[in-house]
């Protein structure tokens, strides 16, 4: 398990893409993190491969008809398990799986899903779109460039190791 530090804390209250109102036309999302972000584009008919969600929005629970709309999605179900403030090991397989799927995948992370942007975008084919909502802010938008995956990685390498 790699945990969160005070210094990536900082960097990563700010947002790592571009803050959009919408998809730019003609774009797919390949991925979005966050429970209000991924019903907000699928309620909009923008359908991402990949939705992760954690059943909770500012770490509060969600209404019921939350909870009713993801487990209605008909897609793969992949679950996980991710503590706040960390990227575990089995949120990195839950991202392998949902990538490597031939189908549209929805992601259940029993914890806290924010993180699991950085293993999207280090996983994502290139060029394409992943995105989160960042609260207060807005609808984050990463294009997957060799520069966006690098520095993904090397957040994630910041973290730091369980001992």
């Amino acid at each position: 398990m790699k945990y969160i530090t005070a210094e990536l804390r900082e960097v990563l209250s700010q947002p790592l893409g571009k803050i959009v109102e919408v998809i730019p036309e003609g774009r797919k999302v390949w991925a979005c993190v966050g429970d209000f972000s991924s019903r907000k584009l699928l309620e909009q008919g923008i359908v991402p491969k990949i939705v992760v969600f954690d059943l909770k929005t500012k770490r509060e629970a969600v209404p019921d008809s939350e909870k009713a709309f993801f487990e209605g999605l008909e897609r793969e179900l992949i679950e996980c398990v991710n503590p706040a403030g960390t990227i575990t090991d089995s949120l990195v397989h839950a991202v392998e799986k949902a990538a490597k799927s031939k189908k549209e995948v929805k992601v259940f992370v029993d914890g806290e899903e924010d993180l699991a942007v950085l293993p999207l975008v280090e996983k994502a084919p290139f060029n394409s779109l992943v995105c989160y909502g960042q609260p207060g802010v807005g609808l984050v938008l990463i294009e997957c460039s060799s520069q966006a995956k690098a520095s993904a990685r090397e957040l994630m390498a910041k973290f730091e190791e369980e001992e």
